[in-house]
C-alpha cells in the first residue's frame, strides 16, 4: 500500500520533564529559559529529544544528569500531549514525565556549562510558560498529590529531621490548600510513620519545636 507522506511529514517526538524539589515548607519546580523562537525568552519545562536505541526513561536520566547534574531519580509518566497546534512550527508530540530530586545536591553548574539558564521556582510563583507547559505542570502536580500520603514514597525526598510545622507547610504547598493542624497530625499518627528524635529545632526564635524523622517501619497506603 502506498502511503501519502503529506499526512505524516514534519512530525517530531519530544519529552517534557517536571523536575520537582520537596524542600521543607515548599514545592519547587526547575524551569529553563528558551533562547529561540517560538517563545524566545520565556520559561519552560526542560524539553529533550528521544534518541534512537534508548527508552524514554533512559534518555531522561542521561540528559538530566548531563544538563543539570542530578542522579538517582525515577521518571514517572504524566501523560501524552498531542494537540496538533501545541507547537507553531510542526507537529510536536510530547511525552511528559515528572520526577523528584534534591535541589541541594547541585548548584546547577552543569546547566551553565551547556549555556542553559535554569532556576528553581516555588510552585505558587510560576511565570508564564511556553507551549502547553502549564497544563503539563498542573497534571504532574495532581499526580504528585496522589502520592503524598504514600509515606514510603514521599519519605525518600524529604530532608530529615523536620518539625511538624515544616512538614505541614510542605504538604500545603503541594496541595495548594490550608490544612487543619490537628487533623493533619492525627492523619500522620494513624500512619504510624514518625519518630521523635528527642532533639529541638534550634532555629526557632521562641519555643523550640521537636524534630521528627520518618520511621524505618512505615505503614504505607499504596
Amino acid at each position: 500500500m502506498i502511503v501519502d507522506n503529506r499526512f505524516y511529514s514534519r512530525q517530531i517526538l519530544s519529552i517534557n520533564i517536571c523536575i520537582f524539589s520537596l524542600n521543607l515548607n515548599k514545592l519547587s519546580v526547575l524551569l529553563v529559559k528558551k533562547k529561540k523562537e517560538p517563545y524566545s525568552n520565556t520559561w519552560s519545562l526542560p524539553e529533550i529529544g528521544l534518541i534512537n536505541k534508548e527508552s524514554c526513561e533512559q534518555t531522561i536520566c542521561r540528559e538530566i544528569k548531563n544538563n543539570f547534574g542530578f542522579e538517582n531519580f525515577t521518571p514517572r509518566l504524566t501523560g501524552v500531549y498531542s494537540d496538533p497546534k501545541r507547537d507553531k512550527r510542526f507537529r510536536n508530540i510530547s511525552l511528559a514525565y515528572y520526577t523528584i530530586v534534591d535541589e541541594n545536591n547541585t548548584s546547577l553548574k552543569e546547566s551553565k556549562k551547556h549555556n542553559l539558564e535554569a532556576d528553581w521556582f516555588e510552585i505558587d510563583k510560576i511565570p508564564e510558560l511556553a507551549f502547553d507547559n502549564k497544563e503539563v505542570l498542573i497534571n504532574s502536580i495532581e499526580l504528585l498529590k496522589d502520592k503524598i500520603y504514600d509515606i514510603p514514597f514521599i519519605s525518600q525526598y524529604i530532608k530529615q529531621p523536620f518539625t511538624l510545622t515544616n512538614l505541614q507547610n510542605l504538604y500545603e504547598s503541594i496541595l495548594n490548600t490550608k490544612l487543619d493542624k490537628r487533623n493533619f497530625r492525627r492523619k500522620l499518627l494513624t500512619l504510624n510513620c514518625l519518630v521523635d528524635t528527642g532533639r529541638k529545632n534550634t532555629k526557632d526564635s521562641h519555643k523550640k519545636s521537636s524534630l521528627f524523622k520518618f520511621s524505618r517501619k512505615i505503614k504505607g497506603e499504596n
